[in-house]
């Protein structure tokens, strides 16, 4: 097994899918944490390769881009399945909530405009691109995404479900997930799962 280093902030974000694949699927991954400041200073001397974080070292090479990141660790994890059917439907998953959904995010910086295009992206756009993944889900049955077991597309959707819970995007909130319930329902099994519930209690101490 290559030696393995995540390196981001010290929270979830996008790097918490990876975080949780390595802890169920036992890989060993040095979590290294950044505060902002040392970031700055990190990226000021060109130290990450796409200017950004998450990075992944794997045995001193660095890569970037969280979605290749989690795939890369989801696969030693066990938790990115073979079969290439089920492999396109994860894949289509995580360019759809890791990156066409947030690359609509709204970003005015007038509070009252802000609030009124989050607002309609927490509706028009969630229905958009939540909606068809939903009925992926619906259709699979399992309580997972693909399959019966966790795979990276369950915790792409618990990360996305953390994130909205911090409250760090303002006006949009896990109440506009409503509409769809066996996302909600794969946000719950994954919180639920023995091993993620074993690293968050580890986490604590």
């Amino acid at each position: 097994m290559p030696k393995l280093t995540l390196t981001y902030f010290d929270f979830g974000g996008r790097a918490e899918g990876t975080r949780l694949a390595a802890a169920i699927g036992g890989v060993e991954l040095e979590d290294k944490r950044l505060k902002p400041e040392e970031f700055g200073k990190a990226k000021a001397e060109g130290a990450f390769k796409f200017g950004s974080v998450p990075t992944l070292e794997v045995d001193g090479v660095q890569f970037g881009q969280s979605m290749a990141i989690l795939k890369y660790v989801g696969s030693q994890a066990g938790l990115y399945p073979a079969d290439p059917v089920q492999q396109l439907t994860i894949d289509q998953l995580l360019w759809t909530l890791e990156g066409d959904l947030f690359a609509q995010a709204p970003k005015q910086k007038d509070p009252e405009e802000k609030k009124k295009a989050r607002r309609e992206f927490a509706t028009t756009t969630f229905q958009r691109f939540l909606g068809p993944l939903n009925k992926v889900a619906e259709a699979n049955g399992s309580g997972w995404y693909v399959g019966d077991n966790i795979t990276i597309a369950d915790l792409s959707i618990y990360s996305f479900c953390a994130f909205l819970r911090t409250g760090m995007f303002d006006h949009v909130s896990m109440e506009d997930l409503a509409p769809f319930p066996a996302l909600l329902k794969i946000d719950e099994n994954v919180a639920k799962h023995p091993k993620v519930v074993a690293y968050y209690e580890a986490r604590k101490k």
